[in-house]
């Protein structure tokens, strides 16, 4: 039973997260293509080879094993995470 009587509409789990950041829709600075209700792949990610470049040597999960993905949840945000893999469920 949820507690506010609403069902999840899916559930989205990241494996090794690296980093992530959420932003309400007004102080976006933008949407990834096709990310509205939709995980997408960023490629040629600017915030990914940011922490490529400041990840310290010495970690066995690394950033360049990563991918940066996205998702715009409609009136609640845009959710990104560096993570090494991404499911819908």
């Amino acid at each position: 039973m949820f507690t506010d009587g609403m069902r999840p509409a899916g559930v989205l789990q990241f494996g090794d997260v690296t980093a992530f950041r959420f932003r309400d829709e007004m102080h976006s600075l933008g949407f990834a293509n096709e990310s509205y209700d939709c995980l997408v792949e960023v490629v040629e990610s600017d915030w990914h080879k940011e922490l490529c470049r400041i990840e310290p040597d010495h970690l066995l999960v690394t950033v360049k094993e990563s991918k940066h993905f996205a998702v715009l949840l409609s009136s609640n945000g845009y959710l990104e995470v560096v993570a090494k893999s991404a499911t819908l469920g």
